[in-house]
């Protein structure tokens, strides 16, 4: 079972992310350099990579945690034009996490549990009225061409 992999394809997101090996039906799992990692192929497209952090249960249970993500400039994108903050912002407390988290305080480290608060971030386009949702507008490839020559991008 997966717990999460990225923000488009659950609301349960976490920066550690624990799975049960093999779980993780829209990821691969491989070695990068004597270490497994698994690259989660996301139906937003941004394929977030994580690499795993903690190993447990045999080998049955294996945390990872993310560290790269394709299309990054694409998902900055999404949350800076597509974001209604009223609506699209939500604080999740207390969420399940593990030891491994680099956000939880040392102070507030407890062998009874480990939790933190997340923010989740919904950049997707609304699917009540996804067909009015203004089309994508960018510049034509040759107005770009023009300056990145002007600009030396």
């Amino acid at each position: 079972m997966a717990v999460a992999a990225c923000a488009a394809c659950s609301r349960r997101t976490r920066r550690t992310v624990a799975v049960v090996f093999g779980a993780c039906p829209a990821g691969a799992y491989h070695l990068n350099v004597g270490r497994l990692v698994l690259t989660h192929f996301c139906g937003a497209g941004n394929q977030p990579r994580m690499r795993v952090t903690n190993v447990e249960e045999g080998g049955k249970r294996i945390a990872f945690e993310m560290y790269d993500i394709t299309n990054l400039a694409d998902v900055i994108w999404a949350v800076s034009t597509r974001c209604n903050a009223r609506e699209g912002i939500d604080l999740v407390k207390n969420v399940w996490t593990s030891p491994a988290d680099p956000a939880i305080p040392p102070d507030a480290r407890s062998p009874r549990g480990y939790t933190s608060d997340r923010v989740l971030i919904d950049a997707c386009r609304p699917y009540r009225w996804m067909d009015e949702f203004p089309e994508v507008n960018c510049f034509p490839p040759e107005v770009k061409e023009q300056y990145r020559k002007k600009w030396n991008i």
